[in-house]
C-alpha cells in the first residue's frame, strides 16, 4: 500500500506523492517515490513532516494498494530541535536525534549510533565503498564512561559480597588480555550472575561465591568441567527453598552462549580495527551482534558488552553524518511494517556541498537498500535548504510551502534556485553586500569639479569600519581602499571600483607641471585600454 496524496485539513492543499498510474522516470530502482518540501526558514517543514509522523488532525493520507498492508512512517533528523512527546502511532519511529535523547542520556545515544553505524558499514560494505572512502578508516574499542567508573571504583564495585570471599582477589589477579578491559567486563559479569542465582536473597547462603570461585576459570575466562551441572541443582535449591520457578534450563542457556561470546571477543580482540580488512570486518560484525542482539538467551552478553563501545578515527564529518542515517535506519529496519513512508528533515545538514550534490544519485539508492524488501513500497519525503539537491528534483515532486516559483527545479541553475525558491535577497554574504554597497556610495558621492569624495561620507565610512582618517593621509586612505576592493571576488563589480578610485588616485598624484600631466593621463588611457580589453574577455 503506497501513499499516492495528502490532503493539508489546514490550508486545503492537496500534495501528491506519486501519480495513480505513472510512468514518470524513477530515481531509483529501491524508491517508490521521492518529495522535497521547500520553503524559507519559519515556513513550517519541521512541523509538516511531524504532523506527517504523528498523523495529527492537520494531515490525511489516501492510499491505494492491498489495505490489509501496513505503513510505517520513519521520521529522522540529524537536528536537535525542541521536542513535544506526541503521541507516535502504531508502526511508526521517531529516529530523530531529539526523539532519542528525550529517551536516553547522550551518552548512551553516541554509543548505540557508534555500533549501528559499524553494523551497517559491514553489512553494506561493497555498496558503501563506492560513497565512503574506507581506506584507513580505523574502528577503536574502548570502555564507555560506565566502564571506566568500574575500573575506578576498583573492589568497591563488588563492595555487596562477603569479606570472607576469595572472589574479588581471584578477578583481580586474573591476566588475562585485554586486561582493563577484561577486569571490568569479569565485575559485570558476576554482578549479573549474583542476580542470576539470587546471591542477595536472604533465604540463600553463601554456597554462591564458592560455585563461582571454584566453577570459573579466570585465567581463561572458561567455566570448568562441573560448573553447568552445580549450577543447575543449586538452582534447585533455590527453587525449593524460595518456593520461586527459576527458569533453570534458560539461565544454564544464557550462560553458555555468554562464555562462547566472551571468549570470542578475547581471541578477535584488538585496539583497533581496519574497516577495510575482511577478516577485520568478520570481527566487528560478531561484536556487534553481542552487543544488538535482542534474544533473551543471549541477554548476558548484551549486558555485560554494554560497557565497551566503538569509536571511529579517520571519518569526515559528513561521512560521519551518512552513516548515521545509515545505522539508525538499518537499526529500525527489523521493527517497520509492509511499506514506509521515510521523512527525512532538513536532509542536508552537514554535508558538503559535494555530497549534497551526490545525494539523490548515490545517497537515495542506498536507502533503498538498506529499507526496502522485496514487493514493498518504500516512499521517501525529505526538506532542504539546499539548492543542490533541488536541482535533481522534478517540479512535480517539490511541495513548496510558499508561493509557487515558476522556475522549473531539476537540473537548474543553482544561483537561480537560491533567488527563486530559496528567498535569497542577495547572491554575496551580508557582511560583503553591506561593504560593497558603502563603497559604491562613497564612489557615487566624487564631485567632478574637485574630484573629491564627499568628506561627510568618507568619516561615516570610516567610523564604521575603524578607519582612523585623522591619523592618515589622504593617499594612504585611497590605498586602503584599493586593498578591499581588490580582495572582491566578481571581476566586473571589482574592476567599476577600481576605476572610480582611479579618478581619485590622479586627484593625489597630478601636480601643476602640465607635461607631468600628459604623461599620467597617458598612461591612464592605457589602463583603461587594457581594463577595456579585459571585461571583453571576460
Amino acid at each position: 500500500m503506497r501513499v499516492i496524496e495528502i490532503l493539508d485539513n489546514q490550508t486545503n492543499r492537496t500534495y501528491k506523492l506519486c501519480e495513480q498510474s505513472s510512468n514518470w522516470i524513477k530515481y531509483s530502482d529501491n524508491i517508490t517515490s521521492l518529495t522535497c518540501i521547500v520553503g524559507k526558514n519559519g515556513s513550517g517543514k519541521t512541523r509538516f513532516i511531524n504532523s506527517i509522523l504523528h498523523l495529527d488532525n492537520r494531515f490525511e493520507l489516501k492510499t491505494e494498494g492491498e489495505t490489509d498492508r501496513k505503513i510505517s512512517i520513519i521520521k529522522y533528523s540529524g537536528a536537535v530541535e525542541l521536542h513535544k512527546n506526541n503521541e507516535i502511532p502504531d508502526y511508526s519511529y521517531d529516529i530523530s536525534t531529539s526523539f532519542l535523547l528525550s529517551q536516553k542520556s547522550l551518552t548512551e545515544l553516541n554509543r548505540n549510533d557508534s555500533i549501528h553505524q559499524v553494523g551497517v558499514a559491514i553489512v553494506f560494505f561493497e555498496k558503501f565503498k563506492e560513497l565512503i572512502e574506507f581506506s584507513n578508516k580505523l574502528v577503536n574499542i574502548k570502555l564507555t564512561d560506565s566502564g571506566n567508573a568500574i575500573y575506578t571504583l576498583g573492589e568497591r564495585y563488588l563492595s555487596g559480597i562477603s569479606k570472607e570471599s576469595d572472589l574479588k582477589k581471584i578477578i583481580k589477579k586474573a591476566t588475562i588480555q585485554p586486561k582493563n578491559i577484561m577486569l571490568v567486563l569479569s565485575k559485570k559479569f558476576i554482578s549479573i550472575l549474583l542476580d542470576l542465582l539470587h546471591y542477595y536473597d536472604a533465604l540463600i547462603d553463601d554456597d554462591v561465591l564458592k560455585l563461582i570461585e571454584e566453577g570459573i576459570d579466570f585465567a581463561n575466562f572458561q567455566p570448568k568441567e562441573d560448573f553447568y551441572a552445580n549450577i543447575i541443582d543449586y538452582l534447585k535449591k533455590v527453587n525449593l527453598v524460595a518456593e520461586s520457578e527459576i527458569d533453570i534450563e534458560s539461565i544454564v542457556y544464557k550462560l553458555k552462549q555468554f562464555f562462547k561470546d566472551i571468549n570470542f571477543f578475547i581471541e578477535g580482540y584488538k585496539e583497533s580495527f581496519e574497516i577495510s580488512k575482511e577478516s577485520d570486518r568478520n570481527i566487528l560484525k560478531e561484536y556487534v551482534r553481542m552487543m544488538t542482539d535482542e534474544n533473551s538467551r543471549s541477554s548476558i552478553s548484551r549486558q555485560v558488552l554494554s560497557l565497551i563501545e566503538f569509536e571511529w578515527n579517520g571519518l569526515s564529518s559528513g561521512e560521519l553524518t551518512l552513516l548515521n542515517l545509515f545505522g539508525r535506519l538499518h537499526g529500525v529496519k527489523a521493527k517497520v511494517q509492509d511499506d514506509i513512508l521515510l521523512l527525512i528533515d532538513e536532509v542536508d545538514l552537514g554535508l558538503h556541498p559535494e555530497w549534497q550534490r551526490r545525494w539523490v544519485s548515490e545517497v537515495l539508492p542506498l536507502i533503498g537498500e538498506i529499507l526496502r524488501t522485496k514487493n514493498s513500497f518504500l516512499q521517501v519525503i525529505i526538506s532542504t535548504h539546499s539548492p543542490i539537491i533541488l536541482s535533481d528534483i522534478f517540479d512535480k515532486d517539490i511541495i513548496l510551502l510558499t508561493d509557487k516559483s515558476n522556475s522549473k527545479t531539476f537540473g537548474q541553475n543553482i544561483y537561480r534556485l537560491f533567488q527563486d525558491s530559496f528567498f535569497l535577497d542577495e547572491a554575496r554574504g551580508g557582511f560583503s553586500t553591506k561593504l560593497i554597497g558603502d563603497l559604491l556610495h562613497l564612489c557615487s558621492t566624487l564631485d567632478p569639479n574637485s574630484q573629491k569624495i564627499g568628506t561627510t561620507e568618507l568619516r561615516e565610512f570610516s567610523s564604521k569600519y575603524d578607519i582612523r582618517i585623522e591619523e592618515q593621509s589622504e593617499e594612504a586612505i585611497y590605498e586602503y581602499l584599493l586593498k578591499i576592493v581588490d580582495s572582491i571576488g566578481e571581476d566586473i563589480l571589482r574592476n567599476h571600483l577600481k576605476r572610480q578610485l582611479k579618478v581619485i588616485e590622479y586627484n593625489f598624484t597630478l601636480g601643476d607641471d602640465s607635461k607631468d600631466e600628459i604623461v599620467r593621463l597617458k598612461k591612464r588611457v592605457k589602463e583603461l585600454e587594457k581594463e577595456l580589453k579585459n571585461d571583453k574577455d571576460i
